[in-house]
């Protein structure tokens, strides 16, 4: 449900009563940051959180692994492919009031930093809001040409609406957070244009491969829908970690399996992505693409987007 109470008894079930070996794609920033340092002081692997948090990988610990860009990372990565590309220069940021929105609007602020420029605008909104006219018709005034959004699903549509309510036409830039299905359907046209971040490109059933259209088709028969990113995501991180699994052997340890997991070099997913990992590399992906809706579906316009945090972020595939 998102809630981080909820995500702590959760969480103390799975290590004190079942006493589970790992955590695998555990959901949302805010529910892992509060779980994290008593899962890792119980020598429990945090594995591939479908989080993009700094503090998934960073400190590094021998315990925590990931397989996704970060949200900062990708953030500043997308936002400077779009001022490159689109000649932006009055940026606003429009974020949860959250672990996870704290993160876009720092990646926004530094990224604007190293470029000589300011925030135009800036807001925070918690989770449950759905009001956004004000706050949308204020960037509106300030003049801003993108906004950045640290947001889910549900705020990600109530604003685009607003903007479309307002007759703006403003560039919106998400992450991997919002790049979901989801949004598309409850959107409508209302999406059209939006951009978002993500290690995923996008399933297009037609173009597929043959093993990917075979999961398609699988996972749509037992579930009744499409898969989305998450379905993606999940069904990645499984797939490593079942790859670890087997070569560490049968007579498993957390030792053991990390440096299984350690040794993995060169994974290719079946969705085309490649993995490796290193005693002093725990994240497996660290290159963002970027994707817009178009025509009511998710198309990748860039990228892989190279990641340098002291320097230029620019894109290998414009």
């Amino acid at each position: 449900q998102y809630q981080v109470p909820r995500a702590i008894q959760a969480a103390n079930k799975l290590l004190n009563r079942d006493q589970i070996f790992a955590m695998i794609s555990a959901l949302g920033t805010p529910m892992n940051n509060a779980v994290l340092q008593k899962q890792l002081d119980l020598g429990v692997p945090n594995l591939f959180p479908y989080s993009g948090a700094r503090s998934m990988g960073e400190p590094a610990h021998r315990l925590k692994f990931t397989a996704t860009p970060t949200y900062y990372d990708a953030t500043r990565a997308g936002l400077r492919y779009l001022m490159k590309k689109q000649g932006y220069r009055s940026v606003c940021v429009q974020y949860q009031s959250t672990d996870y929105g704290q993160e876009v609007y720092e990646a926004v602020l530094d990224e604007l930093n190293q470029s000589g420029l300011t925030i135009t605008q800036s807001g925070q909104h918690q989770p449950t809001d759905t009001e956004f006219t004000a706050t949308v018709a204020k960037m509106q005034d300030a003049g801003c040409q993108v906004i950045v959004l640290g947001t889910i699903v549900r705020d990600t549509v109530l604003i685009a609406n607003t903007t479309r309510k307002l007759d703006w036409d403003v560039a919106l830039l998400g992450t991997m957070a919002s790049y979901s299905s989801v949004v598309i359907d409850r959107g409508g046209e209302a999406m059209d244009g939006f951009y978002a971040t993500t290690p995923f490109r996008w399933l297009e059933q037609e173009t597929a491969g043959r093993r990917v259209k075979r999961w398609i088709e699988d996972y749509t028969a037992r579930f009744g829908h499409a898969p989305g990113a998450a379905a993606m995501a999940g069904y990645t991180s499984a797939s490593i970690v079942v790859v670890a699994l087997q070569r560490a052997g049968r007579d498993l340890t957390v030792e053991g399996f990390i440096e299984a997991l350690e040794a993995l070099r060169g994974y290719k997913s079946v969705f085309g992505n490649v993995y490796s990992f290193g005693p002093d590399k725990h994240n497996g992906l660290s290159a963002p693409l970027i994707a817009q809706v178009r025509n009511g579906g998710w198309r990748r316009i860039a990228g892989p987007l190279t990641i340098r945090r002291d320097a230029s972020v620019l894109s290998q595939n414009n």
